[in-house]
């Protein structure tokens, strides 16, 4: 369980970070939380502009990482335990086996794309969003 404080410290650091804001000094605050094999890994992902931003004609955004189907959900307002979660297996046996694990490359990718205004935005209509649900959504067994 991740204690209220590290996620008050976390929002500071992810507040900090805005399009102006140097790679560099967005490194320096990661990584006083992050591990720099995480960090390497989100910035791979912001490198090869893979963070997609969906957005319907009515202002709902959702995220994904191209190539994957993997659900991200940044601030969620209901989570305080855990405001940010992603669909892939790495997040979810994590969560459920590494004391105060916060979030996956893909999550790190998408909340540091989304501050720096790095996402690829894509205009999704209602079967768009529909069609990115359920792609998100299904389960393939292994």
């Amino acid at each position: 369980m991740v204690s209220q404080d590290l996620l008050l410290i976390i929002r500071g650091i992810f507040n900090a970070i805005t399009p102006e804001t140097k790679i560099e000094d967005s490194v320096a605050l990661l990584s006083s939380v992050f591990s720099p094999t995480l960090i390497v890994a989100a910035l791979d992902i912001i490198d090869d502009n893979l963070v997609v931003q969906h957005v319907t004609p009515w202002g709902h955004v959702e995220y994904g990482i191209d190539g994957t189907s993997y659900a991200i959900f940044l601030d969620m307002p209901t989570a305080e335990l855990l405001p940010y979660s992603c669909s892939c297996i790495t997040f979810v046996s994590s969560l459920l086996t590494v004391p105060n694990f916060i979030m996956c490359k893909h999550t790190l990718a998408t909340k540091i794309a989304s501050r720096m205004n790095l996402c690829r935005t894509s205009p999704t209509d209602v079967d768009a969003l529909a069609s990115l649900i359920t792609r998100q959504l299904t389960i393939v067994p292994p």
